[in-house]
This record gives structure tokens, sequence and C-alpha cells, in this order.
């Protein structure tokens, strides 16, 4: 086993379930004490008793490139997850893909490329839930000048442009409970809450597949009541929109009060939209081509990376990963072979940079 191949053993055994803080510092710490013994500038900060390391080949908080990874890990379907396992070159494990062998991945660039080029990394601390630990990170003033290449999961050699923003609202209908036995004397406010769904569902049109490029509203949680014959006093449903423009945030949320029901924020992240015919992103996908020939595609998605914090920094952003699948799953795997593959791209990816 090599030392990567070690450190990502190490990382995962680490169990870092992001609302386990003292095990994602472990982690955090665990990649700091590798890279300082391959010589690579190291910082680490503190969030809210969480630590956010940063890496660099050379001193400072910007350089030409960022990369990114987050370091926390979902819980396990089972906690076998936890000890990693090998067949037909795949590793199979709670994180293997999402997202530690991705900051693997950026570990052994780091290491084997610390006197060819400037790339800073970002390895944060709580993407899972948000990513608060980017956007401090982004506001303590870490960035680049160039591009911003965040490694998250992972597809078939995909080069992702946009993300998808996102809006969690929950609404709350007030109404007056009693026995069930005497609705002529209540206000049910399921019938309410069901009520004012309708009223929005009804001219809503979800997309129809990942390329139909539209906003999305998902129900996702209903609370209502406590026994089988009594009407409660409130009721509530949580949905989430995914939206695909800074513009449609407003609208959504002007939409969703006007059911006549109470309304109340509970997250909200911003959608990301890079030019994919920028020359920093140009260049990515000749880097792709170079070493993967006819593989790399751009495209978007429908889910949230750090890329929502990251955005900020005003270069242009891309999320791409090593080969895995199963991410969130009981069968979450990686394929051991991409990560030298991603070597060379970002090898290729600098060397391009560099000439332009």
């Amino acid at each position: 086993m090599n030392e990567y191949m070690d450190l990502l053993f190490r990382l995962i055994e680490c169990r870092p379930v992001t609302a386990d803080v003292p095990a994602v510092n472990r982690a955090e710490n665990l990649m700091r004490e590798f890279l300082e013994k391959h010589g690579i500038f190291c910082v680490m900060e503190e969030v809210e008793g969480r630590q956010v390391l940063y890496a660099s080949t050379r001193p400072g908080k910007v350089q030409d490139v960022l990369l990114n990874a987050h370091m926390d890990v979902v819980p396990p379907i089972e906690e076998s997850q936890f000890i990693p396992r090998i067949s037909d070159g795949w590793l199979y494990a709670r994180g293997a893909g999402d997202c530690l062998g991705n900051a693997v991945c950026i570990a052994r660039f780091l290491c084997e490329n610390k006197d060819a080029f400037r790339v800073g990394a970002i390895f944060t601390a709580n993407e899972e839930t948000g990513g608060e630990t980017t956007r401090a990170m982004v506001e303590r003033g870490y960035g680049a000048e160039k591009a911003v290449l965040i490694l998250d999961g992972g597809g078939d050699y995909d080069i992702v442009y946009a993300q998808k923003g996102i809006l969690i609202l929950k609404m709350t209908a007030h109404g007056h409970g009693g026995h069930s036995s005497r609705p002529w004397e209540l206000t049910n406010p399921i019938d309410m809450l069901m009520d004012a769904y309708g009223k929005l569902r009804s001219p809503w049109e979800n997309p129809c597949s990942g390329e139909d490029w539209r906003n999305s509203m998902t129900p996702c949680v209903i609370n209502g009541g406590f026994a089988e014959n009594q009407v409660p006093d409130t009721a509530e449903m949580v949905l989430n929109f995914r939206y695909v423009a800074d513009e449609d945030y407003q609208k959504i949320l002007d939409f969703v009060k006007s059911s006549g029901l109470e309304v109340s924020i509970l997250r909200t992240c911003p959608p990301v939209a890079s030019d994919p015919d920028s020359s920093a992103l140009l260049l990515l996908h000749r880097a792709f081509e170079t070493v993967v020939p006819g593989k790399a595609s751009f495209t978007r998605m429908c889910g949230a990376t750090d890329a929502r914090h990251l955005r900020a920094l005003g270069v242009p952003v891309a999320i791409m990963g090593i080969v895995s699948s199963g991410a969130h799953s009981a069968a979450e795997k990686l394929l051991l072979a991409s990560i030298d593959t991603y070597q060379k791209i970002l090898r290729e990816y600098m060397t391009l940079l560099g000439k332009n």
C-alpha cells in the first residue's frame, strides 16, 4: 500500500461524520500532518470549533488556482462502511468518493507538484450541512487569481460549470383544533395546508430530467397532529426549491407567500454559473481531452457543492471529481485508477494555464 492509499484508509477510519466535530477535526489534522511532512505550507483556521485546513505550494492565501474538497461525510448505512475494502480496482467505503478520495487526490497533487505550480487548497469541514466553513475561509481572504476547481463526488469525467441554488421554505397553517368528532367547531390546519399546497402545485411544472434546466419544487416534510382523534392547532410543510438564477429567489418566495400561510426561510444558498467559454474552463476541457480523449463534457448539476460560497471569489468555478458512484448510499465506491488519471489532468491543466 502506497502512502496516499494509506492516508485515504486512515481518513476513512476517522469516521468524520459532519455532526461529529472531533472526528472531522481529527481528519483535518491528519491531512495537515501528512502535507507538512511533504513540505506543503499549511494553515489551520478554526470556525466555530471546526478546524479547516488551507494548504498551498507557496506561502500566501491567494494562488493561481484554488482546489477544494470536503473532509466531512454523511452517516454510514452500516458501520462496516468505515472499514475500507478493495474489489476489482474499486474502493468501497463511506467517503470513498464523496469526498475523501478527492481530498487525497488533491493532497497527492500538491505533494508531487510543489515546485512546479502556484496552487492552494481548502479542505473544508461541513459541506454536507451547508459549507459554512468554506464561506468563512473566503471571508478570511483565501482565494485564487485564475480559477477554482472543486473536487466533489464524481462522475464520468464531467466538467460541471453550473449548479442550482437552494431555497428551503416552511409553510405553517394556524387553525383551531379540538375533538375530531366535531369538525364544525374547528378550523383544521391540515385542510388549510393541503389547500395551500394544492394552490401552489396546480400551476407549477417540475423539470422532467436533469437536462431540463428549470426551477423545481419538492415537498419533503409534513408535520401535523398528535393523535388519531384530535385535530391540531398547527400543521407544517417543508418545501425544497432548486432554482437556476439569482432573480428567481424572490419570485419563489413571493409565490409561496401567495398561499396565504405563514412562510419562513429554513436554508438557502445561491446558484452558481460560470461561462463554459471562458479561457479558464476551455483550457480545463483541453486538459481532459489530452488525457482522456472524447470523454469530457460540460454539464450542469441540480445538487449543490461548496461552489455556492466560492463563486464570491469572482473567478471561473468548475466542479469535477474522481470516478465514483453511490454517494451517500451503502454501495459508495471509487475507481482507484482514476486518482492517477486526475493527477495527469490537473498537471496538464496547470501547464496550459501557465502558458496563457
